[in-house]
């Protein structure tokens, strides 16, 4: 499996969205980036409070990332250009862990 390159803190509306409604992690539900990561990598799903509850392939790299995070997906073609596609990680592309995988607070993912 593919090492995570990066973290993507959540609003609790993307992650109920995510795990309860098998929906794609949009901008606007984006609290935080920590790490370095290029579109294409693996990226960990992590809510508020730190836990990892989610895996995903980002299509976004973390600098464009950090430019539209928070913000409604029809604003992130004014700022990134229209060749981007509107979700962070489509649904396809991420694995919702199961609960005693959830349990991660700092450190390695």
């Amino acid at each position: 499996m593919p090492r995570v390159k990066g973290k993507i803190v959540v609003n609790e509306g993307a992650k109920r969205s995510v795990i309860a409604d098998s929906k794609s992690l949009l901008p606007a539900g984006v609290l935080g980036i920590s790490g370095e990561f290029e579109s294409g990598d693996v990226v960990a799903l992590i809510d508020g409070a730190g836990i990892l509850f989610a895996k995903g392939i980002s299509n976004y790299s973390a600098d464009e990332l950090r430019k539209i995070a928070g913000m409604h997906s029809d604003k992130v073609t004014k700022i990134l250009g229209a060749s981007k596609k509107p979700e962070v990680v489509h649904r396809d592309n991420l694995v919702v862990l199961a609960e005693n995988e959830r349990n991660f607070v700092g450190g390695e993912v």
